[in-house]
């Protein structure tokens, strides 16, 4: 099953809130940009050097906030992200285990906000392409 939970950390936080931060020490110290593939590769470096270069106070206050971020909702651009990059998944594994387990159909009409703060919809209707069902 598809794991909906994350237990966050103060790396998380970090990778968040010093974004900026570590895509330009990647392109300072290696070149790559955003968009270029070495980016992935250098990633964890450079998260690693942001994370080195911050105070005892940083760390905690880090700390305090994957805390909160753990009992609360995500930013709305950790939402965001965690939408364009799983929710199809999420929908997808829900309608297939509905079916499996319940013999239940299901339609979805989606509305979130996206990385800008628009409301974006949709709808998600797998039905035809699971235990020959028909599309709503």
């Amino acid at each position: 099953l598809v794991k909906y939970g994350k237990s966050v950390t103060a790396q998380d936080v970090i990778k968040v809130q010093k974004k900026d931060e570590i895509h330009k020490a990647i392109e300072e110290e290696h070149g790559a940009k955003p968009v270029d593939r070495e980016m992935i590769s250098k990633y964890q470096w450079a998260v690693n050097k942001v994370t080195g270069g911050l105070t005892q106070e940083e760390m905690k206050e880090a700390e305090r906030l994957a805390e909160e971020w753990r009992k609360a909702k995500s930013l709305a651009e950790v939402q965001a992200k965690t939408t364009s990059q799983k929710g199809e998944k999420y929908l997808r594994e829900f309608a297939e285990e509905m079916w499996r387990q319940c013999g239940m159909r299901v339609a979805v009409l989606t509305a979130w906000k996206d990385g800008s703060g628009e409301t974006m919809t949709t709808q998600y209707d797998i039905n035809d392409q699971i235990g020959y069902g028909e599309a709503f």
